[in-house]
């Protein structure tokens, strides 16, 4: 098994970093936000199907590896040019640039979920009975399975409601917003 977990997380990351690369041809074919939700909405089946995978599914779970990865490796690349544009739109509309606060905060963010995900997780594990370093019965398994699988889909689906109903910065917004940041920097001679 350590072996099949080495192989599986290394197809992920060569599939995420393939997906990186790929990345700004996508958004040039969809647009910023477009292109996350797309790549989003993919992630996401993949990630959600291995709740269903028996240990005789190998060759559907590594292949949802290889969708998931190469779907899901960009999603976080994209996430931080969208807080570039959240920086410019913040600086269009207030006249003053935060970008060290636009950063700063997503930075901050980002470790608070992961606090916030590695204490769910924990719970998850005491309430379903985990002991480790010993064969686990139905209820852990069960758990491991939805922390892999239903729970990250639940989450990544209330991301995408955000996302799809309150980010309004699409690609003709930000065309709009560059074109007027140049016009007052060049005003003002910065």
């Amino acid at each position: 098994f350590v072996m099949l977990a080495s192989a599986f997380n290394t197809v992920g990351q060569i599939f995420s970093l393939i997906g990186v690369i790929l990345i700004p041809y996508f958004v040039k074919l969809n647009g910023r936000k477009n292109a996350l939700t797309i790549l989003f909405v993919i992630a996401l089946i993949c990630t959600g199907s291995y709740f269903f995978f028996k240990p005789h599914n190998m060759v559907w779970i590594f292949l949802m590896q290889v969708f998931g990865s190469v779907t899901g490796g960009p999603i976080s690349a994209l996430l931080w040019v969208m807080y570039a544009d959240t920086a410019d739109y913040s600086e269009w509309k207030t006249g003053r640039r935060a970008t060290g606060l636009v950063f700063s905060a997503s930075i901050m963010s980002n470790k608070l979920g992961l606090a916030i995900v590695s204490a769910i997780a924990g719970v998850i594990l005491t309430l379903t009975g985990f002991i480790a370093n010993v064969a686990q019965n139905i209820n852990v398994l069960n758990g491991l399975k939805s922390m892999m699988s239903i729970i990250p889909v639940a989450a990544g689906c209330i991301a995408l409601v955000l996302l799809l109903f309150f980010y309004r910065l699409d690609e003709p917004t930000m065309k709009k917003i560059k074109e007027d940041l140049e016009e007052r920097r060049k005003a003002s001679g910065v």
